[in-house]
């Protein structure tokens, strides 16, 4: 094979890919999300999408794509296949996300959702980077624009405060 099918070549995307998700964004947020069922990946990502979107319609409205383009957070989901096959996903967000909303959502359309908030940035960022060692897949999605809702909703913590754990 070339040498770019070769583990030093997986091992310097890797390392990369760390180095530039390390210095884009303040990723504060974690999530892993599960599928109690096998999923192909074009409908297990069209469940993140929709996720993605409910979640941009609830803090923005219906037409939020006019507001802030595809999303109002910065997101970069890891796709990793287990050994049984199935996907699941890890994915950092660098804006507060309504956390009971994503687990309620995303546990009745596919199966468990857990949402952290991020302590070491190098340690998640490592973990999603990753991924493209395994053969797994980086999705990244970049905000156009810094939003913050004039009105803020009740789940919404500053960056400062999610960092001393105030939610």
């Amino acid at each position: 094979g070339s040498a770019w099918n070769s583990k030093i070549a997986r091992i310097h995307l890797r390392d990369a890919y760390y180095e530039w998700l390390s210095n884009e964004k303040d990723w504060i947020i974690f999530l892993t999300l599960t599928f109690r069922d096998e999923k192909p990946f074009d409908v297990a990502f069209a469940l993140w999408k929709k996720l993605v979107k409910q979640l941009n319609t609830e803090l923005v409205g219906k037409h939020y794509t006019r507001i802030v383009g595809h999303s109002y957070f910065s997101y970069v989901i890891g796709v990793e296949y287990q050994l049984r096959g199935a996907i699941h996903f890890h994915a950092m967000a660098d804006k507060p996300l309504h956390f009971e909303r994503i687990r309620k959502l995303w546990n009745q359309w596919a199966g468990f959702a857990f949402v952290n908030v991020i302590r070491s940035k190098n340690d998640v960022v490592n973990y999603v980077s990753k991924y493209t060692l395994k053969g797994g897949l980086i999705e990244p999605h970049f905000a156009k624009k810094d939003f913050i809702p004039k009105t803020l909703p009740v789940w919404w913590k500053s960056n400062e405060e999610i960092q001393k754990g105030l939610f």
